[in-house]
């Protein structure tokens, strides 16, 4: 379990996360949603540790980790996964390169075993046939042929699952995702948001996603949390927050004009 307590942080005199205290269960997918600017990705940067609040405390399987030093940190992220907005692959790396990055930073040199996660997590992404295929001519092909491209050959829906396999390498406890669906159109988004209902449910890990998207929160999510202006406003159920009496919640559901809150 994922445990944040009255987490607060601002940047100058902007308060973005205002005492913020949210549990995200153990193997559920819990969906943190909000406007642009309600402090969402603010809030999956602290619980990965990439800042630090100016008060308040995280709690990572009952470990307080708000202090952790940079080498405690580096360690922990092994058991994370991160999948940046937008995929965040690098131009000049091929995408063999790209899936194997977290591992080669984590000093793993071993080229059988790079090949090998690499093969795991692009086949786990629907990228390559499935493994049990793995020894045929027609994989070894097709392996070889997606490793070798860039990111500048690959289509929109293509570059988010590399960076979904990137974040797959090293068989995470915990899968983190900001705005996954982003930019990309609605067909595509339909297929990421099934990819990460299934990869939550066949590797059964810790999944928490950052978006905007209300229609993946009801095709995916267990648990919701909305955040509006640095604080939770809710937290409960996709259902629940459908009937949810809050101002706050229907006028976020309004905004967006959901057909299911109609």
């Amino acid at each position: 379990m994922i445990e944040v307590r009255a987490l607060s942080k601002r940047f100058g005199s902007h308060v973005v996360l205002r005492e913020v205290s949210l549990q995200i269960p153990q193997g559920q997918t819990t969906y943190i949603i909000g406007r642009s600017g309600s402090g969402k990705t603010v809030l999956l940067k602290h619980i990965v540790g990439l800042l630090r609040p100016d008060s308040g405390s995280i709690l990572i399987d009952g470990q307080e980790v708000t202090h952790f030093t940079r080498a405690q940190w580096f360690a922990l992220r092994r058991r994370f996964g991160y999948v940046f907005q937008g995929a965040a692959l690098f131009d000049s790396l091929t995408v063999f390169e790209n899936v194997v990055l977290p591992l080669y930073e984590h000093d793993v040199r071993d080229r059988e075993l790079l090949h090998a996660e690499a093969r795991r997590a692009l086949s786990a992404v629907g990228l390559l046939p499935p493994l049990e295929e793995q020894h045929t001519e027609l994989f070894r092909r097709e392996y070889e042929q997606l490793c070798s491209k860039y990111p500048s050959a690959l289509s929109g829906g293509m570059r988010k699952r590399v960076g979904i396999a990137r974040a797959l390498v090293g068989a995470p406890e915990y899968l983190f995702y900001d705005e996954p669906t982003s930019g990309i159109d609605p067909v595509t988004s339909e297929q990421i948001d099934q990819l990460i209902a299934e990869l939550a449910q066949r590797l059964r890990v810790t999944s928490v996603v950052i978006t905007h998207d209300l229609v993946s929160v009801f095709r995916v999510a267990q648990r919701v949390a909305l955040l509006e202006e640095g604080r939770i406003v809710f937290d409960g159920s996709p259902q629940e927050l459908l009937s949810s009496p809050e101002p706050i919640v229907q006028r976020f559901l309004e905004r967006y004009r959901l057909p299911w809150a109609e």
